[in-house]
């Protein structure tokens, strides 16, 4: 593995992880935290290729990196070796969950470990080994390997963690997992307590792999930011299956490694947003609102306000889209006084991606925002 030196601004990263802090403290800096990942760095390898050959996996975050400090330092991005490629299925696979790679995006997860619950359950083993079973030994690999290659210069980001019930669904058809809930919730919260402690010596066995440079928390990497958990099936079932079922379970992860991030796609609303508050998450992602194709302001200012008053921060895009219309060629984009109005307060996490101009025109906004 050859090693690698990335020439970036060290004031300018010192500068961007102030800034971070300052936002997980809920306080303004000298502007609104701009995460702007410009277009245009280098495709090396497609993923297929960096699942099956982690020399490639970690040339190609290399170059990702070295390009965006290079033409934008001045960002607020704290780079990273993001193992989200090796996909959601990583910890159903160390179940014995078969992984379908295809070339350009995360692996699938091919059919289902358990047919059913009753049957097979008693069959599914209590404990995981991350460092023999499944992908594990793929995301150690890799995880080491960037480590040596860059001197552990940037942070490795944790397996993708999904919720305890999301990893469940991966192991048992979610339909028949539901319907469980009624006919055999002592099966269900089995599964869940099982999922549970996978995810958990998962991410110890990345402790022990990477160190001081792991980031359980991708969107706040610096140390003490807690753990992410992605938990997307919070606005499938009910707020009260997700309270009995899910909520238990995600907090035994957060007491374990700190209240972090909490990540779903949406919808927050109608209720679907008092579930994800009773995780007393540090912060959210501003995703779709009211259903999966809306993310109008005036629901994104509801957003903020609620978030606001349970104290909990926000990080996303402010790019909106009108009802039923959710796609680039449908954005109503972002502009100055919206910005000032979702992140004058320094509560905001501000993240959009685009050509670099317009990466150069959001920094002298958040600038400009600040100095009201």
């Amino acid at each position: 593995m050859p090693k690698y030196r990335i020439n970036y601004s060290k004031d300018c990263y010192e500068a961007a992880k102030a800034r971070r802090i300052a936002w997980r403290e809920g306080r303004k800096s000298d502007r609104i935290p701009t995460l702007f990942h410009i277009n245009g760095a280098p495709s090396s390898y497609n993923t297929r290729e960096c699942i099956e050959d982690a020399d490639k996996a970690v040339e190609a975050t290399v170059l990702s990196i070295a390009y965006q400090l290079e033409h934008f330092p001045e960002g607020d991005a704290l780079p990273m070796f993001n193992l989200a490629y090796l996909g959601e299925g990583l910890i159903p696979s160390m179940f014995g969950a078969e992984q379908y790679i295809v070339d350009h995006c995360p692996p699938f997860t091919k059919g289902r470990v358990i047919m059913d619950l009753e049957r097979d359950l008693p069959r599914l083993q209590r404990r995981i080994d991350p460092e023999r079973d499944g992908w594990g030994p793929r995301a150690r690999e890799a995880t080491e390997k960037f480590i040596d290659a860059t001197g552990g210069a940037f942070p490795v980001s944790n397996v993708d963690i999904q919720s305890p019930y999301g990893v469940a669904t991966k192991i048992v058809d979610n339909e028949a997992l539901m319907l469980a809930m009624y006919d055999a919730p002592e099966l269900v919260h089995e599964i869940l307590s099982i999922t549970t402690q996978a995810i958990i010596d998962t991410t110890y066995a990345m402790q022990k792999w990477a160190g001081d440079a792991l980031a359980m928390n991708v969107v706040d990497p610096l140390p003490g930011g807690g753990i992410t958990i992605y938990d997307d099936y919070i606005s499938v079932i009910t707020p009260r299956l997700s309270m009995e079922f899910c909520h238990p379970y995600n907090m035994r992860i957060f007491e374990e490694f700190g209240n972090g991030h909490l990540h779903t796609c949406g919808p927050y609303f109608e209720g679907f947003i008092d579930a994800v508050l009773k995780h007393s998450p540090v912060s959210v992602d501003m995703s779709c609102m009211r259903d999966p194709l809306t993310k109008t302001r005036a629901d994104m200012r509801r957003f903020k306000r609620i978030c606001d008053e349970h104290g909990v921060l926000i990080n996303g895009s402010l790019g909106t889209y009108p009802t039923g219309q959710y796609d680039q060629t449908n954005q109503i984009p972002y502009d100055e006084a919206f910005l000032a109005e979702m992140g004058g307060d320094g509560r905001l996490l501000w993240s959009e991606y685009g050509p670099l101009e317009e990466g150069r025109k959001c920094l002298e906004m958040a600038k400009r925002c600040l100095s009201r």
